[in-house]
């Protein structure tokens, strides 16, 4: 042993020490160390698939698909609904508005025509409930022109959704076999959840669905609920969303927003028409010549000298325009576009005097200059429309360019406002009327091959009559518009004090135009109630002021509103059974219970109201 050792180390080896055989190492070769990993990883998906249905079968947690079962009528209500829940996917415990849970038939009854709307606030219908919407509206204007045809729109709009949210939506709307489905968005880009410039969901791009997939696990509801917490106290959408409002024009963070809307509508598209739905792509509207710019972001050329002669150029161009004398003012203005043409306020102030001097082309274009300056990027840039446009030449696609529809509104070229927009982006009721006319005009035509006939169009006071519009519907939409110019960053936009006080005075306006029950039922209503169920809340109100009879006539209307709500149709019979119209009380109630069969509280009244043979659950 000796000898061997002496001579080892003589040609320069370390010896190793000798092992008995029983514990001799054994090295594993690559496929084996790599085979075994694999199955460590299969191993441990089947666990987790496993504890997933397992926590399925046991009932933990909810379901987070858009499509969701419910419990079939005998009425024919529908057995499926669109999920209000699936917000929780793409904002975690964050609670934001829609979509509609309107009920629906699967399989899709022969004859019907399904149209599913697609897209964020507006679609939703904010500040107003989904049931008087456009897309609900393009529903009675659609089968006002093909009478006989069952025409059946699907809101599954959501507030605050961009096109992240929108891919995954597209994917699982397929499962309501629509034949249609409408394409409308784009504000929500940058702040939207993984949005370039939002506080949500700020991580790399390709995590997203990933992170979409995960909050739809039951294990991971699960985890969530061992360890409850109230919700985060969330500010204002408008003041939490926004990580970055000075996003300048072909910025880096402004070119990624394009290149997501680019990108992410084109696979849209391509898995709604590979699903064997036709799609309509349509443009955005907004408010321009009465929404100031929200944020002034200097371009990054100029001087601090510049930016003062452009300071001094506006100021003195805004004295000269409110004395009367507006060509003086667009030479003003027109020195500082020369010095830095790419600020959103001197494009704003030169659109309101192009306006005065009655140039109205030239006006649309500087407003919507000022618009894709602006730093707050709150509106869809022109950018987004020229893309929708693009692509829908591109694949044939039908598009209804709303952007062009809201400026040509009336005749004539145009600068939309306060006529058709509540504040920065949601129509108001005159607003929701044209876009809904827009759409079904261009359903029937585009898609349908159909000719528009204006002999059966609806008048205004027939479309509100028959969504059963209210003046208090009114006054949601002024208050929701204050409380959005009460809130950073549109509180700090040009001219905010001027919007809030043209808002003031039509608010108190609405307000006297109300009976004065009306106006104190309208005074005890919180936002949220106003926003979640207008009618309902009323009823409540005028029922604990005495006000019965009000209470009915709204109940009615609720059933136009939303005929396939139970709990609709049980206020209206609880009002008709506390008036002691048991006929009416009855119907109600019968209709409640063919909505959702064996509802306990249905069942409670309809034991408490005198038998009508004439009718069954």
């Amino acid at each position: 042993m000796t000898s061997t050792l002496d001579s080892a180390a003589r040609d320069g080896e370390r010896p190793s020490p000798a092992l008995p055989p029983t514990v001799r190492a054994r090295s594993w070769s690559w496929r084996k160390r790599w085979g075994f990993r694999a199955l460590a990883v299969v191993f441990a998906l089947l666990l987790l698939g496993g504890c997933e249905l397992i926590l399925r079968l046991s009932g933990v947690g909810d379901s987070r698909r858009l499509v969701t079962a419910v419990q079939p009528t005998p009425a024919g209500g529908g057995n499926f609904q669109l999920n209000p829940h699936i917000d929780r996917v793409y904002f975690g415990p964050l609670d934001m508005s829609g979509p509609e849970p309107r009920r629906f038939t699967l399989p899709k009854p022969p004859g019907t025509l399904r149209i599913v709307f697609l897209g964020e606030s507006t679609v939703i219908g904010f500040p107003y409930g989904a049931e008087i919407a456009f897309p609900r509206q393009v529903e009675l204007l659609l089968e006002a022109q093909q009478p006989g045809t069952d025409v059946e729109v699907l809101n599954a709009g959501i507030t605050a959704v961009n096109s992240f949210q929108l891919i995954d939506l597209a994917r699982e709307c397929l499962a309501c076999e629509p034949d249609l489905v409408v394409v409308h968005f784009g504000h929500n880009e940058y702040y939207g959840p993984a949005g370039p410039g939002s506080t949500l969901l700020a991580i790399p791009r390709w995590l997203v669905p990933w992170t979409f997939a995960a909050r739809r696990t039951r294990i991971l509801q699960g985890l969530t609920s061992l360890w409850p917490s109230a919700p985060p106290a969330m500010k204002h959408p408008l003041a939490a969303l926004p990580r970055n409002t000075e996003i300048r024009w072909q910025d880096a963070v402004y070119q990624q927003g394009v290149a997501n809307f680019r990108s992410h509508l084109g696979t849209i598209v391509e898995t709604l028409r590979g699903g064997g739905t036709q799609v309509v792509l349509s443009t955005m509207g907004c408010n321009l010549c009465d929404q100031g710019p929200i944020r002034t972001v200097w371009p990054a050329a100029t001087t601090p000298l510049q930016q003062q002669q452009v300071q001094t150029l506006l100021a003195a161009a805004e004295g000269l325009a409110a004395r009367g004398e507006a060509g003086a003012a667009l030479q003003r203005l027109e020195r500082a576009e020369h010095l830095a043409a790419e600020v959103a306020a001197v494009q704003f102030r030169k659109g309101e005097v192009l306006l005065k001097l009655g140039r109205a082309e030239e006006a649309l274009s500087a407003f919507r200059r000022a618009r894709d300056y602006d730093g707050c990027r709150f509106r869809a840039p022109g950018e987004f429309a020229e893309i929708v446009r693009r692509l829908a030449a591109q694949q044939g696609l039908p598009l209804v360019d709303i952007e062009l529809a809201v400026a040509n509104a009336g005749g004539g070229t145009r600068v939309p406002g306060r006529d058709l927009f509540l504040e920065h982006v949601h129509y108001n009721l005159a607003g929701h009327r044209l876009v809904a006319r827009a759409f079904a005009a261009g359903i029937l035509t585009q898609v349908l091959h159909l000719p528009w006939r204006d002999d059966r169009d609806l008048s205004d006071a027939d479309l509100d009559a028959a969504l059963g519009v209210l003046e208090e519907d009114r006054l949601v939409g002024e208050t929701f518009a204050w409380e959005v110019l009460e809130t950073a960053p549109l509180s700090e936009s040009l001219d905010a004090p001027r919007q809030r006080e043209f808002l003031k005075i039509r608010l108190a306006e609405t307000y006297r135009q109300l009976p004065r029950e009306s106006q104190d039922a309208f005074a005890e209503l919180s936002l949220q109630a106003m926003q979640q169920d207008l009618i309902s809340a009323l009823v409540q109100v005028h029922l604990s002021r005495g006000n019965q009879d009000l209470a009915a006539d709204l109940a009615e209307i609720g059933t136009r509103r939303r005929p396939w709500s139970p709990e609709v149709w049980l206020q209206w019979g609880e009002v008709e059974a506390l008036r002691g119209r048991s006929e009416a009380a009855n119907i109600a109630c019968a209709k409640s219970l063919q909505l959702r069969p064996g509802w306990e509280p249905a069942v409670e009244l309809q034991r408490r109201l005198p038998v009508d043979p004439g009718l069954s659950p």
